[in-house]
């Protein structure tokens, strides 16, 4: 569910007389224009009009101006009241230009036609237009929806490199305004939707979150041996590792191990090494070939240096501890450290997953200003190595369950 575009679309149906009924006695909205403007003519029009509303300048029922700037210069770290500029409130001062809240147009900058409400007792910079009803009778907060609502603010917007919204521009908006009544009905509609909307969103990211603290916990059963049940026939991890590398030695260790599996070294089973690194001067944008840096694929080349997919570490940068698989065919830089099992009887997945579910590696990687992994650092990484057979159905179990789990992320997202 696109949360943002239903909000739209309840304001849109907002602003044209469609979210709530018309009530026959409610006093049409000229009668409102007559009593607090009249000098005020409503627009005449073509179109159809939702019973008791009127065509009308948005400047005939509001006082619009901008107020006088302070600059950044004599914002006050410890000042009492928020300044407003384009963006909201950008700091503090020691008094303040308006008493009561004010409904905001931004009119300067990139944001320009973005919408906002001062809090009471604020100094409003220039930056942004007040839009100040004349009288109560306006209700304020159906007009800070109707100009959320509104996809026409570009008419009203001039300039490129610096855009803005001046008193002049704003003279030509125009709306459609309904009775009294009926904007106070239309706002409560929009703020109980709105309310429903957000409990969703809430619970869609809590969902989300439940997600990744399912995930990790399902990693953490898979590396410590619960997540399947070991089989008492399978060959013990001793044997492979005898196999993989005959000078290698089980790391001794008081705690219980599952049944089969032995602590090792990573660098007992897997040849881990930082490949040649190309500049991205060197990159081509038609190159056929992926190029892995640090954070993934960083662009294109002419030519590769690893045939097969390669387990790849993140060994500098913000990053550092990352793990991904790079596709075949790929120049994989020197960003990312190769972790290649030395013999298929170690299944790579498992290694994937074992890496993901490291919370350690704090302990291989050096630097602060350039965190990073290197060879030597990586020597002392200790893994609790499982049979092989039992490899194979953690990450069988791993992949059902992890697909379990983005199926309910999906259907959550489509809601």
């Amino acid at each position: 569910m696109n949360t943002k575009a239903l909000k739209q679309r309840i304001l849109s149906l907002a602003i044209s007389g469609k979210l709530v009924a018309q009530e026959p006695n409610d006093e049409p909205a000229t009668e409102l224009l007559k009593r607090l403007n009249p000098n005020a003519q409503p627009i005449s029009t073509t179109e159809e009009l939702p019973h008791g509303w009127c065509k009308i300048l948005l400047t005939n029922i509001c006082d619009c101006y901008q107020p006088k700037t302070i600059s950044t210069r004599e914002l006050k770290t410890n000042g009492k009241y928020n300044v407003y500029g384009a963006n909201g409130i950008i700091g503090k001062y020691d008094s303040y230009n308006h008493e009561e809240s004010e409904l905001l147009l931004t009119c300067r900058g990139a944001t320009c036609g973005a919408v906002n409400i001062s809090k009471p007792k604020s100094w409003i910079n220039g930056n942004a237009m007040v839009i100040h009803p004349l009288s109560d009778s306006i209700n304020r907060s159906f007009l800070y929806y109707w100009l959320l609502a509104q996809k026409n603010t570009e008419g009203i917007i001039t300039g490129t490199a610096q855009p803005q919204i001046t008193r002049e521009t704003l003279k030509i908006l125009q709306l459609i305004l309904p009775p009294i009544a009926e904007q106070k009905r239309i706002v409560q509609k929009i703020e109980e939707l709105f309310a429903v909307i957000d409990t969703i969103e809430q619970n869609k990211q809590q969902l989300q979150n439940t997600i990744k603290v399912a995930k990790n916990k399902i990693l953490s059963l898979a590396i410590s041996g619960k997540l399947v049940a070991q089989e008492p026939n399978d060959e013990p991890a001793t044997e492979l590792l005898k196999r993989l590398n005959p000078n290698a030695q089980p790391i001794s260790t008081t705690e219980e191990l599952p049944h089969g599996w032995c602590k090792i070294l990573l660098t007992n089973i897997c040849d881990c090494y930082q490949p040649k690194t190309i500049s991205t001067r060197e990159l081509k944008t038609n190159g056929k070939y992926n190029v892995y840096g640090a954070n993934g694929i960083i662009g294109k080349y002419d030519s590769y240096n690893h045939e097969e997919s390669e387990l790849l570490l993140t060994c500098r940068g913000a990053t550092c501890g990352a793990v991904n698989i790079s596709k075949p065919k790929s120049w994989i830089n020197g960003n990312a450290m190769v972790i290649h099992p030395l013999s298929d009887s170690i299944n790579r997945s498992f290694l994937y997953y074992w890496l993901l579910a490291q919370k350690n590696t704090e302990g291989i990687i050096t630097g602060t200003a350039q965190p990073q992994i290197t060879r030597e650092t990586l020597k002392i990484l200790q893994l609790i190595l499982p049979p092989i057979a039992e490899q194979k159905k953690i990450v069988q179990k791993i992949e059902e369950l992890f697909a379990l789990l983005d199926t309910l992320k999906i259907s959550s997202e489509e809601q």
